[in-house]
């Protein structure tokens, strides 16, 4: 990321910090499912909205098939997200959801579009690892709503990755798509919240955070959710996210008195160096001589 760039991604991160405690607000009031209804909505209007005052057009028609893909992959991210977050709380979800850029890199291997270095294999590594120490040093036992939301946010986090790359790779920097495809996760989502209960009545804190949401995602919608200026690639936007991430871990600690054990608290760590190594962030040079 060029320098110039830093102030930038790090209010970037900031707002993409307060999304997912906006969300764990949703996820508190409503109960997942609805929440995931009404946050993919909200995430639709404020794209569509930031778009049109950016002066950009809602055309869908060109993209419609990669829309539908699109639109399916958001709704597994969402539905799983917030279950994760009813079930994990918000600090050990956004732990697991730093994975993304590992699962973003080995996607974008698997199409061609990005080659594993010797750095980004390392990480990948590390990072994994990272991932098992949260998995197997629970902070309150491994009970059912822990396994349930450990997969739901592997799942949110492999169906994040997918939908980052396929849509900078299909989609790229088209609002209108982006919109219709959140639009259709809400649909997607309405049918399994049918099924699965919540409180639609809500309360003033859940209404609450769904306008942070909206608030948040109108300011940053077309830098988080389309495009980063003077950045290449999702290597920019991952990092934000991550970075994003270890926001949210802190917000869920210190102010939602959330805990980690000391072996997910290791295991966060080794998940940042693995994704700082992916996504070129460190000083790479020993690990270039390593390699050869």
């Amino acid at each position: 990321m060029p320098q110039r760039n830093w102030a930038a991604h790090a209010v970037l991160s900031v707002a993409w910090a307060l999304s997912f405690v906006f969300g764990f607000g949703a996820v508190s009031s409503f109960g997942w499912a609805p929440a995931a209804v009404l946050s993919s909505a909200v995430l639709a209007a404020a794209i569509a909205v930031a778009a049109r005052l950016g002066g950009q057009r809602l055309n869908v028609r060109p993209g419609l098939r990669r829309t539908v893909v699109l639109g399916a992959w958001l709704a597994v991210q969402n539905l799983g997200l917030c279950l994760a977050l009813s079930q994990l709380g918000l600090s050990l979800t956004a732990v697991v959801l730093g994975t993304v850029p590992l699962f973003t890199t080995v996607i974008g291997q698997m199409w061609g579009v990005e080659r594993i270095t010797p750095t980004g294999a390392l990480g990948l590594v590390v990072g994994f690892i990272g991932l098992l120490f949260v998995v197997v040093f629970p902070a309150h036992g491994d009970g059912w709503d822990f396994i349930a939301g450990m997969l739901a946010c592997l799942l949110s986090a492999f169906a994040a990755a997918f939908a980052t790359r396929y849509a900078s790779q299909r989609l790229p920097g088209r609002s209108g798509p982006v919109t219709a495809a959140h639009l259709l996760a809400a649909v997607v989502a309405l049918t399994v919240a049918l099924f699965s209960g919540g409180s639609w009545a809500g309360s003033p804190l859940g209404f609450g955070a769904l306008a942070g949401l909206a608030v948040v995602v109108t300011l940053a919608g077309p830098t988080l959710y389309l495009r980063i200026p003077g950045a290449t690639g999702t290597t920019a936007t991952s990092a934000v996210k991550t970075a994003g991430m270890v926001l949210a871990t802190v917000a869920g600690v210190v102010f939602l008195a959330e805990s980690l054990s000391a072996g997910q608290v290791i295991g966060m760590l080794l998940v940042l160096v693995g994704a700082a190594l992916v996504l070129d962030l460190l000083p790479t040079q020993s690990f270039a001589r390593w390699s050869r």
